[in-house]
């Protein structure tokens, strides 16, 4: 089992390879169910590899998001959540 961690300034963000949640082992799955359980509470967020979505639309997917993020404050209000 490959198992990734990515280091940054603020320290280690778990990778999650999402291959072994449906084609590993059952020891395998279960490892990786509880680094993905642990990564939620422990960081909030991971990052997710062989998911089986093509490169380019990750790529096209980060690049809206650059864009939504970096636009004035009063177009993405219009994109909240109702509470």
């Amino acid at each position: 089992m490959t198992s990734t961690i990515i280091i940054t300034e603020q320290g280690s963000i778990p990778t999650i390879d999402f291959s072994l949640i449906t084609k590993g082992s059952l020891d395998e799955q279960s490892k990786i169910i509880s680094e993905l359980c642990k990564a939620c509470e422990e960081w909030g967020v991971f990052r997710v590899i062989n998911h089986g979505i093509t490169n380019d639309l990750v790529e096209r997917v980060f690049n809206a998001a650059d864009e939504f993020f970096s636009t004035q404050t009063g177009r993405q209000g219009r994109f909240q959540a109702k509470t």
